[in-house]
């Protein structure tokens, strides 16, 4: 490989990963779903500082060319994102059908004050930002 073109690689990764940390720290990616982009970068990295791995990963899948292995490893970690995304959606809609469940059940409640129904469902609307998914009053 040009070692000019693997300098650009190693550069790009390392923007790559200095731009994942960026968003973490300003919190408009979690944690836990950065973990699968952090371990892309790393991958990045170590393919650009030793790209005779790629000439490995082609012998072990039997590719006859690296840069085909390289992109066996992409099209692998986009099924990986893409499968975690579909996780967290279906947790996400769950919460959501328990969160409608949970509100129109206080909506239609009779009696009591309309203010402390506005209240629970406030509350029901906090559980479901952090991630409970009941109420803590126990109704």
């Amino acid at each position: 490989m040009n070692i000019f073109l693997q300098i650009k690689m190693i550069v790009l990764a390392i923007v790559f990963f200095i731009f994942i940390t960026y968003f973490v720290k300003k919190k408009k990616l979690q944690v836990k779903q950065s973990l699968i982009w952090y371990l892309t970068s790393f991958v990045l990295i170590v393919v650009s500082i030793f790209p005779k791995c790629l000439y490995i990963v082609s012998g072990w899948f039997g590719i006859m060319e690296p840069t085909n292995s390289m992109f066996l490893i992409v099209i692998a970690f986009l099924l990986l994102i893409v499968f975690l995304n579909n996780i967290t959606i279906s947790k996400h809609q769950e919460s959501i059908t328990l969160l409608i469940q949970e509100i129109s059940i206080l909506k239609s409640k009779p009696g009591g004050d309309a203010n402390e129904n506005i209240s629970v469902c406030d509350s029901t609307v906090n559980n479901a930002c952090n991630g409970t998914d009941t109420l803590e009053n126990g109704t």
